[in-house]
């Protein structure tokens, strides 16, 4: 009787340490719930104050600022253009050299670098100037605004400088493609087509984000 009595006193010690447990869980849970309620609070007045356009600012930079403006400025093109087509092409990385070749800030093949250095009466060329910024941008912006006086539409221009214009004007030549042999309705190339609307992305986000540039107007 004595180890009886015993077991059902100590009974109600053994609820009373599960209802602590229960206690301290539904602490615990409160604080994280109210922990993390504090941090979307955060979050929103982020993003509210323009948090969020600076994070994008740091996705789209504005690299080689110096050269770009200058070379953008002297083909007559819009910066914010190039600075989407080097976004898309290499990142920004000066060092990039594709599976085809290409190479470079805005990935230039060596044989169109040699044919736009032709065009300034330049012969003497090597393959390895396309790794120096200053040579790619501005032979870059060169091909972009030989594309751009050619094709009235912006994405049959920025198709153009990744298949080339020989396909692009074989295209505009075909009324299933470009029925009113000016504008493409779609790009047959699944490549160029993700490519083209990369850039076009690329270049409205760079718009959106910094305004203080008096871009050009470019019919997209």
């Amino acid at each position: 009787m004595r180890t009886m009595a015993n077991t059902y006193a100590k009974s109600p010690k053994k609820k009373r340490s599960k209802h602590k447990k229960t206690s301290s869980s539904k602490k615990f849970i409160y604080s994280l719930v109210g922990i993390l309620m504090i941090i979307c609070i955060v979050l929103g007045i982020y993003f509210v104050s323009g948090g969020e356009k600076q994070i994008q600012k740091s996705i789209h930079p504005l690299g080689y600022s110096e050269i770009v403006e200058r070379e953008a400025q002297n083909y007559d093109i819009d910066p914010l253009l190039v600075y989407a087509v080097i976004k898309a092409e290499s990142n920004f990385d000066v060092n990039a050299v594709s599976n085809a070749g290409a190479m470079g800030l805005m990935q230039i093949m060596p044989e169109t670098y040699e044919w736009l250095a032709s065009k300034e009466g330049i012969t003497d060329v090597s393959q390895e100037d396309l790794l120096n910024p200053e040579i790619n941008i501005k032979y870059g912006c060169m091909f972009l605004s030989i594309l751009l006086e050619r094709y009235p539409q912006l994405s049959s221009a920025v198709a153009a400088y990744n298949a080339g214009f020989g396909n692009v004007d074989n295209w505009l030549e075909d009324i299933a493609i470009a029925p009113d042999g000016k504008n493409l309705e779609h790009i047959p190339f699944p490549e160029t087509e993700q490519y083209t609307e990369k850039v076009l992305k690329n270049y409205q986000q760079y718009q959106r984000l910094y305004e203080e540039f008096n871009s050009q107007s470019a019919n997209v």
